[in-house]
């Protein structure tokens, strides 16, 4: 599966193209979802869980996770 996510590793910068970025996690197959906007001078950021885009990364990377009890 081609990853339209960006390879970042610990401790380098990156720059943001556009005003969405989708983070997932190497361990757990995690995706969020973070909207930027800048609103006075500040940055505004949003942040949601994908669901559907986690699930699509699990499958593909066969990550099973065990539920609490």
């Amino acid at each position: 599966m081609p990853s339209e996510y960006q390879q970042v590793y610990d401790n380098e910068e990156f720059i943001l193209e556009g005003r969405t970025l989708y983070i997932r996690c190497c361990d757990c197959g995690l995706v969020h979802k973070y909207i930027f906007r800048i609103i006075d001078n500040k940055i505004a950021i949003k942040v949601f869980r994908d669901n559907r885009k986690t699930a699509a990364t699990r499958r593909h990377a066969r990550i099973k996770i065990k539920k609490g009890k």
